[in-house]
Formats: structure tokens, sequence, C-alpha cells
């Protein structure tokens, strides 16, 4: 994924594969707790453009208040798209952390660029918990033309039913 340049549509239509197939996870109470380009299989299909698999839930957690897959120092996942409590061991670990990763993700295929950036993992980590990204309009002009503001619409009815699916597994 990383190098390829996409079309707003395809991004949407991939964010939208992503969070479906994320939902049927969460809706099961797994949360990935590493979603990033390396674990996303896009699939080249002949009708529709492209379909989303999710791979490696090596790190995925059941019930992130009763399991421990990895002692509490360490730092799990990936940290270019670590939502920020991931590498202090918060327990509030959660859906929200993977869709975290997915912003990191949809940001790096709009722009070609990883949201926060460091020369270190110390340095990424930083940024992360205290920079603010560079609107994606000021790297790719395109997005300008659309007046999205930065934001991608993904709100059609396959998106509602990920987000019904997530609150009920959630019980919100």
């Amino acid at each position: 994924m990383h190098g390829q340049k996409f079309s707003v549509d395809e991004v949407i239509q991939i964010a939208r594969d992503i969070l479906q197939g994320l939902a049927v996870a969460h809706a099961s109470g797994i949360v990935h707790r590493d979603i990033k380009p390396a674990n996303l299989w896009l699939e080249t299909t002949a009708s529709d453009g492209y379909r989303v698999k999710i791979f490696d839930f090596g790190l995925a957690r059941a019930d992130p208040d009763q399991s421990q897959l990895t002692h509490a120092s360490a730092i799990v996942g990936t940290p270019a798209f670590m939502p920020p409590e991931q590498p202090r061991g918060s327990k509030a670990i959660d859906f929200r952390s993977d869709l975290f990763s997915v912003g990191c993700v949809l940001y790096l295929l709009c722009t070609d660029q990883l949201p926060f950036q460091g020369e270190s993992t110390i340095e990424t980590l930083k940024a992360i918990a205290m920079s603010t990204p560079k609107s994606p309009e000021l790297i790719r002009s395109d997005l300008i033309e659309l007046g999205l503001g930065g934001r991608l619409p993904i709100t059609d009815s396959a998106i509602l039913q990920t987000e019904i699916v997530v609150e009920s597994s959630t019980g919100q």
C-alpha cells in the first residue's frame, strides 16, 4: 500500500472494508492492536476495485481487562500506527484504539506520509502524544477541491451498521 497513489474513492472503499472487518472482530470482543498496512491485504477484484483482508491477529486481545499477552512494560504494536494509550500499557485499550490506527493508515493512503514521524521509536511515540498531523490537504491538493476539510465521507449505511455492531458489542 505504501508508495501507491489511491484516489479518494479508492481510499473510501478501502476504509469501509477495514472498518467492516474490524466491526466483526469488535463485535466478538476482539481488539486487533496492530492495524497497519503490513497487516492489510489489498486484493484487486474484477467487479468493485479492492477488497481488504485483515491479517495478523497475533497481538489481539479478547478481553483487555483479563488477558495479558505481554509484560506490562513491553510496547506492543507498531509505533507509527499506535494510539497514545497503547505504549503506556493502559487497560483502556478497546476498539477505539484500532480506529486510531485505521486513521493513521488512511492518512498514509491519502498522503503517502505517516501522520506522526520521529527518528526513533521514542520520538515517534512523543509525536503521537504531543503533536497534530499536518492537514492532508496541505500535502495533497486534490483533497482541497473535494471540500472535505480533511475528512473522508465514510458515512453510508455499511458504516452505520459497523457503528451499531461496535456499539452493541461495547454496551453503549
